[in-house]
């Protein structure tokens, strides 16, 4: 016997030459021990050992003694004890090498000679694997099989070649993280497992995974880690679990009957299970070491396995011994080694055989369990009784402490509980004013959580108290001003307002709303003269609070004027500019009023300065009389409009500027733009000026000094849009420079 496995923390073990019980075993590899393999098609000889991950992969050949290295990295690819599978036909390794969201199965091949590495990747393979499984009944390619982590289960036809071909064949109650995949006899024949709690754990397929039959049969809710089919008898299948392994011998049947194969193991998870050539079935676990067992045929029906005088073939119980035949339900298998309600318990020990009940709880001691006996006869099991003796089928616990009102009395008064009109609140004499069935001692007949005894409304509840006017009535059953409407609601509770109208929505009712007296209620704004002599302006009166209505007068400048406002706003119009008072009366409220000095302006005509810049080479022109926006033509053509009272012009030609505004009565401002500029100021061998582009071809050019003599008088050539005048024989000082005829284009030269 040859066994090798890996032990977290204590590396890769091989033992050879194993007995039954405890044998030695020799380091294979270091470090924590993952998964293992011997080759095994009978033409190779070597193992195959893991570390965590993918960090360490080894391969150990006999017939040349040499160790292999098939992969070593520092990453953390795959899980820390990894999923593997080996193709000893193909001599190949998938290892699962996924990280993160990027789920990937990593293909070593060619492990015996120059190892090739290839990533497998499809959309399909939506989350990480969990099992790898080839098929044992393709040996020219690799049919791998892979559970994920999400329940999927996917085939990949020839993944030894490309990327493979890849299949869904998840069933549609799939639930759970597939923890092994098995074969039958064929490849159509599929088991897979889950280890899960709360799912469904084992399913068959017998056609390929088109469709899928749940055979978790009595099974308890435990995970399944590991399946394996007997070779010799197909109908029993073992299983590995978190309790250890176990079996059946009816797989086929729509609900499989499952039993614990303790075989010296007990409740031990189990890991894996394997098969060998010879029928031995090996089962690893976790924490004891490696458990095998041998797969046998069928018993003989002549037989009499167990010694009750019954054959195996017609025995329903062929290994244990029942000569009565006993079988409560009659399906065939006997309660000697049937547990019907999967508690754990055979059906002939378990005092509820059809429900199950691992406690075996009795509590009266009549032999039948507190699950399946209900003492009262009101049609709860004693087990989820809270009154077991006393009858209540509505199991009424009013202070959810899990006894029922029917067998207890919370305030030991002497009335149990459901029939205690107080039962918190000791009551002994049971006092009920109202004849509604609660006590007067705690009672609260509006509900508010206030007690009769202590509410200032006992029939109208307001658990805020509320009494505006401290008379011990609270405001939510007194109407004070008895208009119809209770205080706690009433928005005018000292003023009559049954309508309770609230014009501005503010909480307050019209007829005692005083928020026109805010200061921002009313206000007046006022457009001035438009153009000069129109007459035009306007005085315009704007109110927030339109729950009253007021008189608008205005007087000045021969005017008096008296207005009513019934709305938000009201407007003057043509106004002749001056001084006005303008008042605004709240009617019917107090004479409340507010009055404001206004101003109506006389319009002036279009004004503007402009400024010449030497720097920047353009006008700005900034506008201080008239509206905008502003049309500006140069030469009579429109170059230019702007909407702000402060804009640049910039033009290479020269001439007249006009500037219009938004209204043709304001007027327009007209100047000249000569558009020439000097380039620098002091100047040095040559005084240099930039020039529009219609400028004269010959500039008549004459230079004064500080005392008005001329210094200069000559014509010049400009040179494109620029005028170069030689000034290097002229001292240092301040001239004044001349162009042409036109006496604004003088300029203050220093040198």
């Amino acid at each position: 016997e040859y066994f090798i496995a890996g032990a977290q923390d204590n590396g890769t073990q091989l033992i050879s030459n194993a007995t039954d019980g405890i044998n030695s075993s020799s380091y294979a590899a270091g470090g924590d021990g993952a998964a293992s393999f011997f080759d095994t098609d009978g033409t190779d000889q070597y193992y195959i050992t893991n570390y965590v991950y993918n960090q360490a992969i080894q391969l150990y050949n006999y017939k040349t003694n040499q160790t292999i290295t098939v992969n070593n990295e520092d990453t953390s690819n795959g899980d820390f004890i990894n999923q593997e599978e080996l193709d000893s036909n193909l001599n190949i390794l998938y290892s699962n090498y996924s990280r993160g969201n990027n789920n990937v199965i990593k293909r070593y091949s060619n492990l015996l000679t120059n190892i090739t590495k290839v990533d497998l990747k499809n959309q399909l393979m939506n989350a990480k694997p969990t099992t790898l499984k080839i098929s044992p009944y393709t040996t020219n390619n690799s049919n791998l099989f892979v559970g994920l982590s999400n329940g999927r289960v996917l085939k990949v036809k020839k993944a030894n070649i490309g990327t493979g071909n890849w299949e869904n064949v998840t069933g549609p109650n799939f639930v759970g993280s597939v923890s092994d995949i098995g074969f039958g006899e064929n490849e159509d024949q599929i088991f897979v497992t889950m280890h899960n709690y709360g799912v469904i754990s084992v399913w068959y397929s017998d056609d390929a995974g088109a469709t899928w039959m749940n055979k978790e049969g009595n099974l308890p809710d435990i995970p399944v880690k590991a399946i394996l089919q007997n070779p010799l008898s197909r109908n029993e299948v073992i299983i590995g679990t978190d309790l250890g392994v176990w079996s059946t011998s009816n797989i086929y049947a729509e609900n499989p009957v499952w039993k614990q194969s303790y075989n010296g193991m007990s409740n031990v998870p189990v890991l894996d299970l394997d098969l060998r050539d010879d029928n031995v079935v090996f089962a690893a676990t976790y924490g004891r070491g490696i458990f095998s067992g041998t797969f046998t045929e069928g018993s003989d029906p002549e037989g009499d396995d167990d010694n009750d005088g019954i054959l195996n073939g017609v025995d329903n119980c062929p290994e244990t011994a029942n000569p009565g035949q006993e079988d409560t339900d009659d399906n065939g298998v006997g309660d000697a080694c049937q547990d019907t309600d999967g508690d754990g318990i055979l059906d002939i020990d378990d005092n509820c055989p059809t429900t199950s009940n691992p406690d075996q709880k009795d509590t009266d001691g009549n032999g039948v369990g507190d699950a399946c006996q209900d003492t009262d006869e009101d049609g709860i099991m004693d087990d989820r009784d809270n009154c077991i003796d006393t009858k209540n089928p509505d199991q009424n616990d009013f202070n959810n402490d899990g006894i029922g009102d029917a067998c207890q009395d919370t305030d030991e008064d002497g009335f149990m509980d459901n029939v205690d009109n107080c039962p918190g609140t000791a009551n002994v004499n049971q006092l009920d004013t109202d004849g509604d069935g609660i006590g007067d001692v705690c009672q609260d007949s509006d509900g508010d959580g206030v007690l009769d005894s202590d509410d200032n409304c006992v029939n109208t509840a307001n658990p805020g108290q509320e009494d505006a006017d401290n008379n011990g009535i609270g405001d939510a059953c007194q109407d004070t001003d008895e208009d119809g409407i209770m205080d706690d609601v009433d928005n005018c509770i000292n003023t009559v307002n049954p309508n309770q109208t609230d014009t501005n929505g503010n909480g307050v009712g019209d007829t005692c709303d005083t928020s026109y007296t805010a200061q921002n209620n009313i206000s007046i704004e006022t457009i001035s003269e438009t153009c000069e002599n129109q007459n035009d302006g306007k005085i315009i009166v704007n109110v927030q609070q339109t729950f009253v209505n007021y008189t608008v007068t205005i007087k000045g400048n021969g005017v008096d004027l008296s207005e009513q406002l019934t709305t938000d706003s009201i407007t003057f119009e043509d106004v002749t500019p001056g001084t006005y008072e303008v008042c605004v009366k709240v009617n019917d409220r107090d004479d409340y009023m507010q009055c404001f000095e206004i101003n109506i302006a006389e319009s002036n005509p279009v004004a503007l300065r402009v400024a010449k810049n030497s720097q920047s080479q353009d006008y700005t022109v900034e506008v201080t009389s008239g509206t905008a926006p502003y049309n500006v033509y140069l030469n009579g053509t429109l170059i230019d409009t702007f909407n702000t009272s402060k804009f640049n012009i910039n033009s290479q030609k020269s001439g007249v500027i006009q500037v219009t505004t938004a209204k043709a009565c304001e007027g327009e401002f007209t100047t000249v733009m000569d558009n020439i500029f000097l380039k620098q100021n002091p100047v040095g061998e040559n005084i240099e000026l930039l020039l529009p582009i219609d400028a004269l071809e010959n500039i008549p050019v004459i230079v004064y000094d500080i005392t008005g003599k001329t210094v200069l008088n000559k014509t010049i050539q400009k040179q494109g849009n620029q005028l170069s005048i030689p000034f290097s024989n002229f001292k240092s000082g301040i001239y004044i420079l001349k162009l042409g005829t036109d006496s604004t284009n003088t300029f203050k030269i220093l040198k």
